[in-house]
């Protein structure tokens, strides 16, 4: 039997999923139960910063503590010193803890900016 096939496109994943999808031959998507989402590379300009390439984004939106903490740190620990992830957060709480999370784990707090509700973090693995 042939091993199964590696997506060669980012894919989002969801948290409430574990199971694995053959959408044909070419295309397997494998879910689980965390949420970080591909490799898109996205440039974003942040305020005393500059413009910034995003290589990751972990989205935490709807979740509680202490989940959005567990999955920046999970995130942290598969970069590779200098890539930046972008973390979205709507729990005050989260957002609060989360930068400690950030600098325990060896990364640097680049940026805070929030949109309506929503709270982008944008981290560098140092």
């Amino acid at each position: 039997m042939r091993p199964p096939l590696r997506p060669i496109f980012p894919v989002a994943i969801s948290p409430y999923l574990s199971s694995s999808i053959f959408i044909s031959r070419k295309f397997y998507i494998k879910f689980s139960f965390f949420r970080i989402v591909g490799v898109i590379m996205v440039e974003v300009e942040l305020p005393e910063v500059g413009k910034v390439t995003v290589s990751r984004t972990v989205d935490c939106l709807g979740m509680v503590c202490p989940k959005p903490q567990l999955l920046t740190k999970k995130a942290l620990k598969e970069m590779k010193s200098g890539e930046i992830a972008e973390i979205l957060i709507d729990n005050p709480a989260s957002v609060e803890a989360v930068p400690g999370v950030i600098k325990k784990s060896g990364g640097k707090l680049l940026a805070k900016i929030k949109e309506g509700k929503t709270f982008k973090l944008y981290v560098r693995k140092e």
